[in-house]
């Protein structure tokens, strides 16, 4: 996000002067990013667990 980018003005495409890489997922049909020098921990998804008495669009 802080990163510098330069336009290559003959080739039209844009260069980065240092590349950085990012973890992308869905969420609720939205697209996001998150550098992976800020990542901590990748964690599997498991099995809910039921919460009683919720409706059927809270999963666990």
């Amino acid at each position: 996000m802080g990163s510098l980018v330069k336009k290559d003005e003959q080739a039209g495409m844009a260069i980065s002067q240092d590349q950085q890489q990012y973890l992308t997922f869905m969420l609720g049909g939205e697209v996001f990013a998150i550098g992976i020098l800020a990542i901590k921990e990748i964690i599997e998804y498991g099995n809910l667990t039921e919460v009683p008495m919720m409706p059927d669009y809270i999963r666990g």
